[in-house]
């Protein structure tokens, strides 16, 4: 089971992770410790659904190792610098079709992931809402997002957990979140004043104003009116 994370682990973890596996280019040293970190984001404990090593039979015949397999939701692969990243993803991708060659089919995964040290390429197999995409294992699917590890802070993982207080924390409100009220702003904003954009909220606020003032001045001249006429009855 997954930890509950707090808005401030989701948003402090990635960016640990990449500090400290900045400078990683050792495979064998690196990989274990790596992998139980890169699960340790997302609040999960890697030895509880994941194993290193896992055999299996090869398209080519032989048998072979996955790196890293979670049964039925990740494949993955990693290694060093020294080797392109499109060799990396080869050997994943061969090793999803290897669990369907064996056989395991109830094995294989919803996505593919490769790493080369510094940067990580996950690839989303489920090519629509209800179905896998089996057919996608023998080759790159056409979803997959490439992140640098350095990068790795600017995409924290979505949390179900987080509290408005949370989201509208001006200091960690999610790039998504931001980026539709940004939208949302600029749509209300021409409703408002569709022939130019406010150049600051002070200048928002004034208009709004001057809106306000222009739409009451009918009502205001009316109340004049009730209360001249009262007083000119007082008087006479």
């Amino acid at each position: 089971m997954a930890q509950r994370l707090t808005w401030s682990e989701i948003k402090h973890n990635p960016t640990v992770f990449a500090r400290d596996f900045a400078r990683s280019t050792r495979e064998q040293t690196d990989a274990t410790e790596f992998w139980n970190d890169f699960f340790a984001i997302f609040g999960l404990k890697r030895t509880h659904v994941a194993a290193f090593e896992a055999p299996v039979k090869k398209p080519s015949g032989p048998v072979g190792k996955i790196d890293l397999t979670w049964p039925g939701v990740m494949v993955a692969d990693h290694n060093t610098a020294e080797r392109s990243l499109s060799r990396v993803e080869a050997h994943a991708f061969a090793s999803n079709q290897g669990l369907i060659t064996d056989g395991r089919a109830s094995e294989t995964p919803r996505y593919i992931v490769a790493f080369d040290v510094q940067h990580i390429v996950l690839h989303d197999l489920k090519v629509e809402e209800g179905g896998a995409g089996a057919d996608e294992a023998s080759g790159p699917a056409p979803r997959n997002v490439e992140i640098k590890l350095a990068e790795l802070p600017n995409h924290p993982p979505p949390n179900g957990n987080a509290t408005l207080a949370d989201l509208y924390d001006p200091d960690t409100m999610p790039p998504g979140l931001v980026k539709a009220h940004q939208a949302l702003d600029k749509a209300v904003d021409k409703l408002y004043r569709p022939d130019r954009a406010f150049g600051s909220d002070r200048e928002r606020v004034e208009w709004l104003f001057e809106l306000f003032a222009a739409q009451q001045a009918p009502l205001m001249a009316g109340v004049e009116g009730k209360k001249k006429a009262k007083r000119n009855r007082t008087t006479k």
